[in-house]
């Protein structure tokens, strides 16, 4: 493969990581989630931290079409212009005599520091725009945010349907998807498995979506007409809404 800039490595890793392996899956992801990582880390430095073999990225490297995962870091280095003011991992590792508020606040100061593209929230507006209906689904963690998005476009005389949990009747939730709307859908891990069906359904139906959520990979991203990356950090299992609820809120006033 002579592929040599950022994009085409990017749609390179796209392609491929559904037919991969479930640990080169893993660093897959990482590579696409977090590529200044990717590119400044050793090998050692990156399994250790997402828990792989080292010779693992070496077969990951393979398996995507490179010789060696010094290839991808190098065009992941030429990708650089800014060096982060910080690793944010780093920031949220807790410190001995950290309170739960100060170990709360580093995480949601970190998700805020990665919030989406302005080109992908542009889109989204777009899309909100042209809609019959606006959709709204998510189950779980991602259900307050969800009800929070209705209630904030409900406020700008949006057309607006929060889809509700209704048990195993997908079909039903879904019966009034009509292809001139577009459905917003949010999952966050674990991805809960009925957002996935109701976007399968929606997209039978012509539907476009919305997708917000926590990597370009994430189950709910295939097919979607445009992506929101937030809320990728944890801590000790819990994850950050923050980055979330400031993107529904910019999404709402966008309309």
């Amino acid at each position: 493969m002579n592929e040599t800039r950022p994009s085409d490595l990017r749609q390179a890793l796209l392609n491929s990581h559904p037919d991969l392996p479930p640990q080169l899956q893993i660093i897959s992801r990482f590579v696409l989630d977090w590529p200044e990582r990717a590119a400044l880390m050793t090998i050692a430095e990156i399994s250790a931290d997402i828990g792989v073999q080292p010779s693992a990225v070496i077969r990951f490297s393979k398996a995507v079409g490179y010789q060696g995962f010094s290839e991808i870091q190098k065009i992941l280095r030429d990708a650089l212009t800014d060096q982060a003011p910080a690793n944010y991992f780093d920031r949220l590792s807790s410190q001995d005599g950290d309170s739960d508020l100060t170990r709360f606040r580093r995480l949601a100061e970190a998700s805020l520091a990665q919030l989406p593209n302005e080109v992908e929230m542009a889109r989204a507006a777009e899309l909100m725009a042209q809609a019959r209906i606006i959709h709204v689904l998510g189950f779980r963690r991602a259900y307050g945010i969800a009800a929070y998005l209705s209630y904030l476009l409900s406020g700008f005389d949006a057309p607006v349907n929060q889809l509700q949990p209704m048990g195993n009747m997908s079909e039903v939730m879904t019966s009034i998807l009509d292809p001139k709307d577009v459905l917003i859908a949010l999952s966050f891990p674990n991805y809960t498995p009925q957002t996935i069906e109701n976007i399968e359904i929606a997209r039978d139906k012509g539907v476009r979506h919305i997708a917000i959520t926590d990597s370009i990979v994430s189950p709910i991203a295939a097919g979607a007409e445009c992506v929101l990356i937030t809320d990728q950090m944890t801590d000790g299992g819990f994850r950050s809404a923050v980055g979330s609820l400031v993107t529904v809120q910019a999404l709402a006033s966008s309309y």
